[in-house]
C-alpha cells in the first residue's frame, strides 16, 4: 500500500494552526489521509501524551506579570525549566492568554483547578493549552500561582515588574487617583519585599519569631531585666517595622518612610501582594 501524499495546503495549515514541527504534522496527515479535523485530533493526542512526559520536570524559571482591567487585576507566576524558554513569543503568549482568561470571567476565579478548567475556546481548555505548549516547547509548564483582586472606582491599582518578570508587585490604594503614587508604591513593595502592611496586620507568629530571637541575641547581657526586656522589646520592633510597607523608608527619597509619603499624598494602601519567580519551589 503506497503512502499517502501529502496535501502542502494542509500542510501549512496545520502548521499554522498547531505551531507543531513540520514533521510532526506530515505525520498526522498521512495518518489521517488528509483529513484536517483528524489531524487536529492526532497531534491533540500525541501532544498530550509529549506533555505527560515532562509534568515530572521541575519547572524552576518563569515569569511573574500583572494584567489590569478596569476593577480587576490578576497577578501571575507561570514556570517552565529555562530561561530560555521563559523569553520566548511562545511561552509569553500562553502567559497572556492565561491572564485574560481569568480576567474576564465574571466571578473571581480563586484556585487553580477552576482556572485550569477554563475555557479558551469551544474545544479547548486553559489545561489543553498549557499541554500544546509544553509539547511544542519541550519543556514543563506549571501555573504555579495567581491571584485576583477586585477594587471600587475610589481606589487605584499600581503596578510594577523587574528583571524582565522575575519579580512582580500589586498594590491597591485608597485616597488618590494619582497613578505614579501607585506605581511608586509597587516598586518599594518590589524592591524591599515588606510582608505586610503596618505593624498592626503582622502575623502572630512573626512576632514570637522575632522576640525568640531577640531574646537568643540578648542572653548573655548582663544587665538589669528591665534594661534587657528594653533591648529585646526594641530589637523586635525594628524587626517588625521593617517586614511593614509603610515603615520602611522610600527608596525614592529615605528623608522619608512610605507612612510620611502615603500622607503626603494624601493616600492609604488597602493591598499589597508580591510574587518572585521560585520562591515556592
Amino acid at each position: 500500500m503506497s503512502e499517502v501524499k501529502v496535501d502542502i495546503n494542509l500542510l501549512k495549515e496545520l502548521r499554522a494552526a498547531t505551531g507543531v514541527g513540520l514533521s510532526d504534522c506530515r505525520e498526522a496527515l498521512v495518518e489521517s489521509k488528509n483529513d484536517l479535523d483528524k489531524a487536529l485530533e492526532i497531534l491533540k493526542i500525541k501532544g498530550l501524551s509529549k506533555a505527560m512526559e515532562k509534568v515530572n520536570n521541575v519547572a524552576v524559571e518563569g515569569i511573574t506579570k500583572v494584567l489590569i482591567d478596569k476593577n480587576r487585576a490578576v497577578i501571575i507566576e507561570l514556570n517552565c525549566q529555562t530561561d530560555f524558554v521563559s523569553s520566548t513569543v511562545d511561552f509569553n503568549n500562553l502567559l497572556n492568554q492565561i491572564l485574560v482568561t481569568i480576567i474576564k470571567e465574571e466571578k473571581p476565579v480563586a484556585t487553580i483547578e477552576k482556572a485550569l478548567a477554563l475555557s479558551v475556546s469551544k474545544t479547548e481548555t486553559l489545561n489543553d493549552l498549557i499541554a500544546k505548549s509544553i509539547a511544542k516547547l519541550g519543556e514543563n509548564i506549571v501555573l504555579k500561582r495567581f491571584k485576583v483582586i477586585d477594587k471600587t472606582n475610589n481606589e487605584i491599582f499600581g503596578s510594577y515588574i523587574h528583571t524582565g518578570g522575575v519579580r512582580a508587585g500589586l498594590v491597591t490604594l485608597a485616597g488618590t487617583k494619582d497613578q505614579e503614587v501607585a506605581k511608586n508604591i509597587a516598586m518599594q513593595l518590589v524592591a524591599m519585599n515588606p510582608k505586610f502592611i503596618d505593624v498592626n496586620d503582622i502575623d502572630p507568629g512573626y512576632r514570637q519569631r522575632e522576640l525568640e530571637i531577640a531574646r537568643e541575641q540578648v542572653k548573655d547581657i548582663n544587665k538589669p531585666k528591665e534594661i534587657i526586656d528594653r533591648m529585646i522589646e526594641g530589637k523586635v520592633n525594628k524587626a517588625l517595622a521593617e517586614l511593614t510597607i509603610t515603615n520602611q523608608s522610600y527608596i525614592k527619597d529615605n528623608s522619608m518612610t512610605i507612612k510620611q509619603y502615603l500622607s503626603k499624598n494624601n493616600a492609604t494602601i488597602k493591598n499589597i501582594i508580591r510574587y518572585e519567580v521560585g520562591e515556592l519551589i
